[in-house]
């Protein structure tokens, strides 16, 4: 079986830190939002892998992984690329694709060694940034039948971005509001690259300007042209109380504020 570990964002990040899995998809070992926004280096078990993404333009287009084995016994690994999109949700989709280059497809590392996997796409992006992964996949070290334990495979996923020639990272609050006491935004990205929503924080005020109720929701990335809706219950005693809810997403590249008038209506069921 596969082992759940995540995507990061310290250098000394343990796996626990990591990334949570995408449904139906492989557990990754993927860098997530808040968790994310320094780290030059992840950790998955005994290996570990540098950088943890890469970004082209219309004069990069290659770039080079260096994956290290901190074990003591040596590890083997499949590696393939896939393009990387988002359905009308935000939810990760991934495709076959022939637009990226890499070498070696597999690949194995003796104990405190180290290999390089080297990457490059094709063409660069034009009009909107074209986005995909590479995945490292360990292979499962053969077991015993007759032992108790359990094969465990680790896979990471390294986020590859290619810029066009003119960036424009922007996103809009499409829509906002309470039903029943659940906040809910819809967040669109209106630009032509990607953006990592870091932080959601919502605020809730009564008419004298206490503070009855605040939440932080974490984020993800969020590609160009596709939306992502946040939401959190509020109390009813709070929710009946409220004035307004005040709304401030973080992103990597810009912040939004926005606000929504509360009416004790909104906190009950029709």
């Amino acid at each position: 079986m596969q082992k759940q570990a995540g995507w990061g964002r310290f250098a000394s990040m343990k796996p626990s830190f990591l990334d949570h899995v995408r449904s139906g998809k492989p557990q990754l070992c993927i860098i997530l939002g808040m968790v994310l926004l320094f780290v030059s280096q992840a950790f998955c078990g005994e290996w570990r892998v540098i950088p943890i993404r890469l970004d082209f333009d219309q004069r990069t287009r290659s770039g080079v992984i260096t994956v290290t084995n901190d074990g003591e016994q040596k590890i083997s690994f499949d590696i393939s690329a896939l393009a990387w999109t988002q359905d009308a949700e935000g939810k990760d989709q991934y495709a076959a694709t022939d637009e990226v280059i890499f070498f070696p497809k597999l690949l194995t590392i003796g104990a405190h060694e180290e290999r390089v996997i080297r990457v490059g796409i094709k063409a660069p992006a034009i009009l909107q940034e074209k986005t995909y992964r590479l995945f490292i996949r360990e292979q499962a070290a053969p077991q015993d039948a007759k032992g108790s334990t359990v094969a465990i495979a680790i896979q990471f996923a390294v986020p590859i971005f290619s810029a066009p020639a003119k960036t424009i990272a922007e996103g809009k609050i499409v829509d906002k509001g309470i039903v029943n006491g659940l906040a809910t935004i819809l967040l669109k990205n209106t630009g032509n690259v990607h953006f990592r929503v870091t932080d959601v924080a919502l605020s809730g005020k009564d008419v004298s300007g206490d503070e009855l109720f605040s939440k932080d929701l974490p984020g993800w990335y969020l590609l160009p042209g596709t939306s992502h809706s946040y939401a959190a219950p509020i109390p009813k005693q709070d929710c009946e109380r409220l004035r307004n809810l005040d709304i401030l997403l973080t992103t990597d590249k810009f912040q939004l504020t926005d606000r929504i008038d509360v009416d004790s209506a909104m906190c009950t069921a029709n």
